[in-house]
């Protein structure tokens, strides 16, 4: 952790007192006070705080260690350095460095936006926290939580144990040389006892101990309203499967138990073993201690028990159970008696045979005891685990299977880990328990959002104001608001799968065909526009797979004020896409829709205008094309992939970054300065924000306006660079188009490059940063995966040559299935040019089609398992989609492809090749993909992944 020398060793403030010469309600006001007084503490303020609390750990580790030693009467030195003293510095690490992402304003929903509201969401400081730790970690449990208040913002009052009188005491008269007392404040049994500091009138309350302490400490902070986080003990089970390794599971489960002897609120306190391993077990057990301690008495690395009350109390749990008829293993040293009083040690010991009814199945033992069940069903474990208070944690050891996920399902606990201890103290993991184990968490992100009220601010522009709308007098406009709530938004909200058997009203028709024409007519809820468009923007994907159950081959929907059909199967998108019969056109079906940021695109052009822009656009995709762009994309990537972040990444961030420098250089040929890149991706994001805009309105501050106002900047860049690429055109995407020309001799205007430059921005961006983090996500998900492509990458060189990417073929599989999962284009929309048939249905001039790719894809007429994961359903011995040609769309189908597919496959190649090769991805096996709807289906919360060097 980097720290300020300027901060190391005082306070940056003239202190007023030390908190040994005030009281604690002069300090708690003093804290007031200054929080008033200062307002919200800015970035650089905040960093500061925590370095000077990391110094003041950092400074004094080797005479805490010995502190500490002398409160437990033995405890290892570098359990305290390590346990204690390394685990804080690396929470404030962590809080140092994302405190300013985490402190930004964020956008709760482009949504309102579009409605003409800016709404923000700012995470504010709750003004003064006291926090109360436990004897067993003191600093760890009592300093992360600090640590985390300071960074959101808060001033603080830690109140540490009594029992470790001795580490308290070197705390409290080293704190004044790094933190004026309104600031930061130690609090020692001088001030009172415990219950005199939950009493405060704090706005936020931490406590850590048991749930008797804890109960108290809640009934005093409610009398206050002051909310408050509990981290409180739990008897934690251990599940060890059938098919684990039991030598190893032992020896990781003996190992945890006797950590600081027992005395951690995580330490695994029952295992559940199968019955006929169960021998086996306790002897690798034993075996595993005696291993690690031949002598326990004069050995400084065994924890000695903190007082003699706890001491006391732990030998008579073994022996009441033990008198019930329970037996016990000790693994105490040749020539030595145990358990010592002189010394509080207890031998580690496992007791089996346990009944019912004995004050060890109840209580949380904290010490170096565990007590073995036997089990023939995974059923037993999860009856017993159900039956009593909910663990802070559930361990389970052995392979991720059905009796894993029965295990999860059918328990609660505060988290689960499975073949390790300690897993979830990691700063990226939220730490807490439930029910009877706590309530709250904490840990980097998550210990801010504690500390921190998540503050809405919403400023209205638009014409329609809510008041209207809810205010008497009453006349149709409730009537209007009755129907909305009865009709589609009751299912977009709610998820009914079928209105008209929940009570909704009954189907609608798009037109009625021609009298004899034997056509259908396309059938549909018929919503009114505004909740059309919520649905599509709440649950675009669910709402077609609910019409293809419903409606089957085609539906129509109300979407931005016109009936729009969408096409659901193959056979549809292939006589919409391929378009024989010229009976569809791009340009008027895609103009209302995206035409404010991309007018002039190629997709939007038809017929034979269509044809001659991608004749010359095909000189700037030729495979010598090509191959000079993937050098340009292996450059930027190995670039960025050698900076590449550790921990938790959202990927949709790095992926869009990196697309964009690779816009900036392969598509732009341009090197712009940092002011520039800012400009130009800030045009290009206002562009964006009006493809889903629900007012299609130029209202000012609206979302409409500023895709105008984008779209002109971008008119602007390219218009500024367009001389320089005609003059001295290089090997680049935007001097190509410049030079392109067909056999004729067409070649592009300065108005057609400006239009087909800015599409080109979208198309390739906006898709790649699609496709490149749904790949990403999946994975991460599926570690076999990841490396059946890892292996292929690793035969070749760091960089993918043009001629290498038919050798990375299982990453091709899994690019396929993650585009088919979540193809990068949403749709493609046409417009009837004529009264036409359509399947057998009747499609009126004017009607907009929409292809829906989605649709498509999740068919089960047409893909097998299709919501399930499934690379090898591409594989040359099943070629899932040769079952029909449009089967696999994710980038449109027919002359209107999005060009979009060449620079995804690319830039996916290239990327994953160099990424894999140095990192390891991944995320929980049971982390769902769930799509944002306001973007070309990126998921919700950026993609989060966790990234780890190899």
């Amino acid at each position: 952790m980097s720290l300020d020398p300027r901060t190391r060793g005082h306070a940056p403030h003239t202190r007023i007192a030390t908190a040994e010469q005030l009281t604690l309600d002069e300090i708690l006001e003093a804290q007031k006070r200054a929080f008033v007084a200062e307002g919200i503490p800015t970035l650089e303020t905040r960093r500061d705080r925590l370095a000077r609390l990391g110094a003041l750990l950092g400074d004094n580790a080797g005479e805490i260690a010995d502190a500490l030693a002398e409160d437990f009467g033995s405890r290892p030195r570098a359990l305290s350095l390590v346990g204690d003293v390394q685990a804080c510095l690396m929470d404030i690490a962590e809080q140092r460095r994302h405190v300013g992402k985490w402190m930004a304003e964020s956008r709760p929903s482009r949504l309102l936006d579009m409605a003409g509201i800016r709404a923000r969401v700012r995470h504010d400081p709750l003004g003064v926290v006291g926090v109360i730790g436990p004897w067993n970690f003191p600093l760890q449990l009592a300093f992360t939580p600090a640590a985390a208040a300071l960074a959101a913002g808060n001033r603080v009052m830690v109140r540490p144990s009594s029992v470790t009188e001795h580490t308290t005491g070197l705390l409290a008269a080293a704190a004044p040389d790094y933190f004026d007392v309104s600031e930061f404040a130690l609090i020692t049994s001088t001030h009172g006892g415990g219950s005199d500091f939950s009493k405060l009138k704090f706005d936020s309350m931490f406590f850590t101990g048991s749930p008797e302490v804890g109960a108290s400490v809640a009934t005093d902070a409610a009398k206050n309203l002051v909310p408050v986080t509990l981290e409180l003990g739990g008897k934690n089970p251990v599940v060890v499967d059938a098919d684990a390794d039991i030598d190893r599971a032992a020896k990781l489960i003996g190992s945890a138990r006797v950590t600081n002897s027992g005395q951690v609120c995580l330490c695994p306190d029952y295992v559940f073993v199968p019955e006929q391993h169960v021998g086996r077990f306790v002897a690798q057990l034993l075996e595993t201690w005696k291993s690690a301690f031949p002598s326990i008495l004069k050995n400084p690395d065994y924890t000695s028990i903190i007082n003699d009350s706890n001491y006391n109390r732990i030998n008579g749990l073994v022996a009441e159970a033990v008198s019930l008829g329970a037996t016990a293993y000790s693994a105490t040293p040749l020539g030595e008696t145990l358990p010592d009083a002189g010394t509080r040690k207890i031998a580690p010991t496992v007791l089996t045979g346990v009944r019912p009814g004995s004050k060890i199945e109840e209580t949380e033992v904290f010490g170096p005891v565990l007590t073995v069940y036997p089990y023939a069903d995974i059923q037993q474990p999860i009856d017993f685990i159900s039956a009593h208070d909910h663990p802070l944690t559930l361990y389970w050891h052995g392979p991720r299977n059905k009796r894993f996920d029965a295990v999860v399902e059918g328990t609660r606990s505060g988290s689960v880990q499975a073949n390790d201890f300690l897993i979830n103290m990691l700063p990226a993991m939220p730490f807490g328990g439930v029910g009877k184990s706590g309530m709250g968490n904490y840990h980097g992100k998550y210990g801010f959002e504690t500390f921190t009220h998540s503050r809405a601010v919403a400023f209205s522009w638009s014409p329609v104001k809510l008041t209207s709308t809810i205010a008497p007098p009453y006349g149709p406009l409730e009537n209007r608001m009755q129907e909305m709530a009865t009709s589609g938004l009751a299912r977009a909200y709610r998820g009914v799968r079928d209105a008209k058997e929940q009570g909704g009203h009954s189907r609608k028709i798009l037109a009625t065909p021609p009298a004899g024409s034997g056509l259908r007519a396309v059938e549909g809820s018929g919503n009114p526009q505004l909740v059309a468009v919520i649905e599509m923007l709440l649950r675009r994907q669910e709402r077609q797979l609910d019409a293809l159950e419903r409606y089957g081959d085609l539906t129509f929907y109300n979407d931005f004020g016109r009936p729009m059909v969408s096409v659901m199967t193959p056979e549809g998108a292939e006589l919409v896409g391929m378009n024989k019969f010229r009976n569809y056109a791009a340009g008027p079906g895609w103009d209302p829709l995206i035409g404010v940021s991309f007018k002039r695109g190629l997709l939007l052009m038809d017929f034979e205008e269509h044809r001659m822009h991608r004749l010359i656009f095909q000189q700037a995709f030729t495979s010598q094309q090509l191959k000079g762009y993937l050098d340009g994309i292996n450059d930027v990537i190995i670039d960025h992939v050698a900076k590449f972040p550790i921990g938790e990444v959202k990927l949709v961030e790095m992926v869009r970054e990196i697309a964009f420098d690779i816009a900036a250089k392969v598509f732009l040929g341009l090197e712009l300065s940092e002011q520039e890149k800012h400009e130009l991706h800030h045009a290009f994001e206002d562009a964006l924000t009006g493809l889903s805009a629900i007012v299609r309105k130029p209202i000012p501050g609206g979302a409409w306006m500023k895709a105008i106002n984008g779209r002109a900047k971008l008119e602007e860049f390219f218009n500024k660079y367009l001389p320089l690429k005609r003059g001295e055109p290089g090997a680049d995407l935007f001097s190509s188009l410049c030079t392109a020309s067909d056999e004729d001799g067409h070649s592009f205007s300065d108005e057609e490059i400006v239009d087909h430059m800015i599409f080109l921005l979208f198309a390739a961006h906006d898709t790649t940063t699609a496709a490149m983090t749904t790949v990403g996500f999946y994975l991460a998900k599926y570690p076999e995966w990841q490396e059946r492509v890892r292996k292929q990458s690793l035969r070749l060189g760091p960089a993918v040559q043009y001629n290498e990417l038919g050798e990375m073929s299982d990453f091709e599989l899994v690019f396929k299935e993650c585009l088919r999962l979540n193809p990068p284009v949403p749709a493609m929309v046409r417009e009837a040019v004529e009264d036409t048939e359509l399947l057998g249905y009747y499609i009126p001039k004017g009607t907009l089609v929409s292809v829906q790719p989605f649709a498509v894809h999740h068919n089960p007429r047409v893909w097998r398992d299709p919501q399930t994961f499934d690379p090898e359903r591409f594989a040359a011995d099943r070629q899932e989609e040769r079952v029909h040609k449009m089967a696999w769309m994710p980038f449109g189908v027919g002359v209107h492809k999005c060009i979009g597919l060449h620079f995804a496959q690319l830039e996916a190649k290239a990327f994953f090749h160099a990424l894999l090769r140095q990192y390891d991805l991944s995320v929980p096996a049971d982390t769902p993909w769930v799509p944002d709807y306001k973007t070309l289906g990126l998921p919700r919360g950026g993609g989060r992944v966790q990234v780890r060097a190899r």
